[in-house]
């Protein structure tokens, strides 16, 4: 069951890396979904659906890190993966926040997992990139691959806000990402700052906010060669897997950081979706109020998982 617009998660969002600014009316209509009808799908028999909770992963520097499974039961594996990145400004969150798209995930015939990272002040970059990838280790060591009939080799990430700029860093390779993206089939990112300079110094950020980027960068200065370092727009090539992004009209990051990451992709000639949802919804909320966009975004995973 999805949460609620009033749960806690919505509290948390209000404090994500960036304030969204005024949009011009043509950035408003630029790349937007279209909303015309669909035939009504066959009605298909969904699976039910097996959660393992608090699983211990990994333990870096002593801080416990746990995940979530969720696999489709009777269906046989092996099984694509996907590995969701929670949202929390870097400093709030849990795996257990998205554990209904998790279970989402295994619906559509996935092995899904939702994972905990480092929050700061704990550990700044690489720290929370290195957290996904040993999630990743974790889920694709023979043991666990067998347990939850994964296939190591089929693994996509979804991120969401801070979990979508950890998630986007992996599959650009940013310089200090432990893995290549080769290691992934692609993803899905809800809501990402891919450029972190533009980011930090975004007309309405507040100070907390800019402290917030400065330190899960390492920097003291919004002029750090780290911000622009670690950005994932700045490491986009044509070997980058497929990724697929999502944005709102007037959210908490604004559209215009999507629409540069989307002609990135573009130049570099990397398979990808962009949609834009008309409003003010962050992160998970887009893919819980939009269906047509939750749909496509679980289409895109099937397709780049086969």
């Amino acid at each position: 069951m999805r949460p609620s617009g009033s749960r806690r998660r919505v509290r948390l969002a209000i404090r994500s890396l960036v304030l969204a600014p005024a949009l011009t009316t043509a950035l408003l209509l630029a790349g937007c979904t279209t909303g015309a009808s669909a035939p009504t799908p066959t009605p298909t028999r969904t699976p039910a659906v097996e959660v393992a909770h608090d699983l211990d992963f990994a333990s870096p520097g002593g801080t416990p890190l746990k995940l979530d499974a969720c696999t489709p039961k009777g269906v046989a594996g092996p099984l694509p993966a996907v590995v969701i990145v929670h949202s929390g400004s870097f400093i709030e969150g849990a795996h257990g926040d998205l554990d209904w798209l998790c279970e989402e995930g295994a619906r559509h015939g996935f092995a899904a997992f939702t994972v905990d990272y480092r929050l700061l002040p704990a550990a700044h970059f690489p720290g929370q990139l290195d957290d996904v990838a040993s999630a990743v280790d974790w889920i694709s060591a023979a043991a666990q691959a067998k347990r939850f009939r994964v296939d190591p080799k089929r693994v996509a990430l979804l991120g969401t806000s801070a979990g979508a700029i950890i998630s986007s860093g992996l599959l650009t390779g940013v310089p200090g990402s432990p893995v290549k993206p080769s290691r992934f089939v692609g993803g899905a990112l809800l809501s990402a700052a891919y450029d972190l300079p533009a980011a930090a110094t975004q007309a309405g950020t507040t100070q907390e906010e800019v402290k917030v980027a400065l330190e899960y960068a390492g920097c003291s200065t919004t002029d750090c060669p780290a911000l622009k370092t670690i950005s994932a727009i700045n490491s986009v090539d044509r070997s980058d897997p497929p990724i697929f992004l999502a944005n709102s009209t007037n959210e908490l990051v604004p559209l215009p950081q999507a629409t540069a990451m989307d002609a990135a992709l573009k130049a570099a000639g990397v398979q990808h979706e962009f949609h834009i949802a008309q409003g003010t919804d962050h992160a998970e909320f887009i893919v819980q109020n939009h269906p047509d966009i939750d749909a496509a975004m679980w289409a895109f995973l099937t397709k780049i998982a086969r």
